[in-house]
C-alpha cells in the first residue's frame, strides 16, 4: 500500500476535465488499497462538484495558503511530508513548488513526478536567448534540468510540450501523457433541453469553451463574427462562450472582458454573441452545438477541443501547441494561424453552410457525421480515452515504486 500526494496547487472554480482525470486516478488507487491526498490552495467552495467527487473517491484533501511567502510555504510542505511520509509525490502547477519538492526529494526519499500542462517555449533556443536574455536562459534551462534529474518522470501534456522541453534538456524520462476524457454520453435533445434551445431550430450554433483571458483568443472570435454577419445569404448562426474569469483574475483579464463587451456592442453582435458563464456539465451540453472554435494564442493541449472531437463536432483551432495533435486526421477540422480573424471567418463560413445543409436534412449532422478522413474514430479515441490513460499513469506510479523497493 502506497501513500500518494497529488500537489494540484490552485483554487478550482469548476470541476474541470483535468480534475476529472485526477479523481478517476484516485478512485482506482483507492480500490487497490492505496492512500491518495490532493493538495489545493485555500478552498474548494467554488467547485462543490469537485469536492463531492473527491469525497466519493475516498481521497483526502489538504489545503495550502495561496498567499504564503516562500519560507512559510516551505515549512508547510515539510510538515506535510514529515506527517504523512508519502512514497509518491506528483506536482502539477507552480514552478516554485516543483523546484522545492525536487530539492526535498533526497531528504524524504519519495518518488517524484512532475507535470507540465502548458507550453514551455514555442520558438528556438536562440529566440529565447534574444527575447529573455542569456542569464534567464541559463537559469530556466538549469531549472528544467534539475526537475528532470530529480524526477522519475516529467510528464508533458502534449507531444509539442515534450518536444519543447527536450529542446532545453533531452533526457529519456521526459514523456508525453495526454489527459483523457470519458466516453460521450450526452444527446442532442437532452443538451438542447439543458440550454433552452429549440431542437427544431435550424440556426447553426457555434461554441467556444475557456477562461476569459487574452490568451484564449475570444477577441479573435468576436472579430470573425463581425466579418460573418456582413456575408450575404449566410445561414443564421449563434455563438456561445462557456467559461468565466479565473478565481483571482488579473486586472488585464478584467480589462479584456470589458474590451470584449465593447466590441460586442461596437459590432452590434448582441443578437448572435452570448456569454453563458461557467458550467460543470460540458459533456452533457456539447451535443447541442454544431461547430466548435478555439483560436487560442497558446495551449498546452486543449481539453475542450478533445471533448468537442469526442462528439465529432467540426472544429477550428489554432496551429500551435498540442492542438494539432488532437484534430489531426479528423474530418471537418481545420487549423488556422494565431490572430487571424479573417481565416477563422473563412473556415466558419464554409462549415456553417455545410452543417446547415445537414441540419435541414432528415438527420441532425451529429447522427450521420462520419467523423474522420483517414483516422477512424476508435483509433482517435485510443489517444484520449480517460480509462486507458489513468491506467497508464497508475502503472507508471507503481512500477517506479517497485523498482525502488
Amino acid at each position: 500500500m502506497a501513500t500518494i500526494f497529488q500537489f494540484i496547487n490552485y483554487k478550482p472554480v469548476v470541476y474541470s476535465g483535468f480534475d476529472k482525470f485526477n479523481v478517476l486516478v484516485a478512485q482506482k488507487l483507492r480500490s487497490q488499497g492505496h492512500n491518495l491526498f490532493f493538495v489545493f490552495f485555500d478552498t474548494l467552495d467554488e467547485a462543490p462538484e469537485l469536492k463531492e467527487a473527491i469525497v466519493r473517491s475516498q481521497a483526502d484533501i489538504i489545503f495550502l495558503k495561496s498567499g504564503q511567502n516562500i519560507l512559510a510555504r516551505t515549512i508547510a510542505i515539510i510538515k506535510l511530508l514529515k506527517q504523512y511520509k508519502p512514497e509518491i509525490v506528483h506536482v502539477h502547477f507552480i514552478n516554485q513548488i516543483k523546484l522545492l519538492l525536487a530539492c526535498l526529494r533526497p531528504f524524504f526519499r519519495f518518488q517524484l513526478f512532475v507535470s507540465f500542462h502548458s507550453k514551455i517555449w514555442e520558438g528556438t533556443m536562440e529566440e529565447y536567448k534574444t527575447r529573455k536574455g542569456r542569464i534567464r536562459y541559463f537559469f530556466f534551462k538549469t531549472y528544467l534540468y534539475l526537475l528532470a534529474v530529480a524526477s522519475e518522470k516529467v510528464f508533458c501534456v502534449s507531444e509539442a510540450t515534450q518536444k519543447q522541453y527536450k529542446a532545453f534538456v533531452d533526457r529519456p524520462n521526459i514523456a508525453n501523457l495526454h489527459l483523457g476524457i470519458e466516453r460521450p454520453h450526452g444527446t442532442y435533445s437532452g443538451a438542447c433541453k439543458k440550454l433552452g434551445f429549440n431542437p427544431q431550430d435550424a440556426t447553426i450554433r457555434i461554441c467556444n469553451i475557456g477562461a476569459i483571458e487574452y490568451l484564449k483568443g475570444l477577441d479573435v472570435i468576436v472579430k470573425a463574427l463581425n466579418i460573418l454577419q456582413g456575408i450575404p445569404d449566410l445561414p443564421p448562426f449563434q455563438f456561445c462562450h462557456i467559461g468565466g474569469l479565473r478565481s483571482q483574475p488579473a486586472e488585464t483579464d478584467l480589462a479584456f472582458l470589458q474590451r470584449i463587451l465593447l466590441l460586442q456592442k461596437e459590432y452590434r453582435l448582441e443578437q448572435v454573441f452570448h456569454l453563458l458563464g461557467k458550467r460543470e456539465d460540458i459533456m452533457e451540453i456539447l451535443p447541442a452545438f454544431d461547430i466548435y472554435v478555439h483560436p487560442s494564442r497558446s495551449e498546452g493541449l486543449g481539453m475542450a477541443i478533445i471533448e468537442a472531437c469526442a462528439y465529432r463536432l467540426p472544429v477550428i483551432c489554432t496551429n500551435t501547441g498540442g492542438m494539432p495533435e488532437i484534430v489531426e486526421g479528423l474530418e471537418d477540422c481545420y487549423l488556422i494561424e494565431k490572430e487571424d480573424a479573417e481565416q477563422l471567418a473563412e473556415k466558419l463560413q464554409k462549415l456553417i453552410r455545410k452543417v446547415y445543409l445537414g441540419k435541414n436534412s432528415l438527420q441532425h449532422p451529429l447522427s450521420s457525421h462520419s467523423g474522420t478522413s483517414y483516422l477512424s474514430y476508435e483509433e482517435w479515441w485510443q489517444k484520449f480515452d480517460i480509462d486507458l490513460l489513468t491506467d497508464k499513469l497508475i502503472n507508471i506510479y507503481l512500477n517506479e515504486k517497485t523498482k525502488v523497493q
